[in-house]
């Protein structure tokens, strides 16, 4: 089990413990915890150490003061926070903008690039429900099923994208979709011998490569 980051109000520490502890293991005194683990609080700047508390009580309390003191001035840590703000929008910034830029291809190669790093495939899996009500009769009840369909196969392709994303790659390459539609009921609970018709249940899968390219 993980243990998190904590801020000890009665032995003015640093502690560790698990998800939702609230009781210092040192003292008894109250936690103030965060949602860094151990190993990502270690690593971090004495000072960012006590910033990371600071948005988790109030300003003008004897908790805020006590991380403040850990900060030297109520300047320094607006301009930590601040950098830390501004890391933050950086690194969403540069992950837009490489969703935008990313390749998607069918094929499994890709004209004018060459694959200079592969890691391998990657998949994703995603559900949508149609209502039993919607007649397919209609031209509203085909938009219904065809707008389901592209919002289940743009979800699973974006998480294709995030899992490339993660793996430091530009592209995705062999790209393949599978549809499974579940046509399910259950039995009520006064009389197990009537079955209620539910809603249709559509899976879209998606695998494909994940790869780097450089233009040639």
């Amino acid at each position: 089990m993980a243990n998190y980051a904590c801020f000890c109000t009665g032995c003015n520490t640093f502690q560790f413990a698990p998800w939702g502890a609230r009781k210092c293991p040192a003292c008894g005194g109250r936690l103030i915890q965060s949602r860094v683990e151990q190993w990502g609080f270690e690593s971090m700047p004495q000072e960012q150490k006590y910033t990371t508390f600071m948005p988790l009580v109030k300003e003008d309390t004897p908790e805020y003061r006590l991380l403040l003191a850990g900060t030297e001035s109520h300047e320094k840590v607006r301009n930590l926070q601040q950098k830390m703000y501004e890391a933050e929008r950086i690194k969403e910034q540069a992950r837009v903008n490489a969703f935008a830029e990313m390749t998607v291809a069918f094929e499994s190669s890709i004209e004018g690039a060459k694959i200079v790093k592969s890691c391998g495939p990657v998949f994703a899996e995603t559900i949508v429900t149609i209502p039993r009500t919607v007649s397919f009769d209609s031209e509203s009840g085909k938009k219904k099923l065809t707008d389901a369909l592209a919002d289940a196969r743009n979800n699973a392709l974006e998480k294709l994208k995030e899992a490339a994303f993660e793996l430091n790659c530009n592209a995705i390459i062999s790209l393949d979709f599978d549809y499974l539609t579940l046509d399910w009921e259950k039995s009520t609970a006064i009389d197990a011998t009537v079955h209620i018709k539910e809603d249709y249940v559509i899976c879209v899968s998606a695998k494909a490569t994940a790869v780097s390219l450089e233009k040639i």
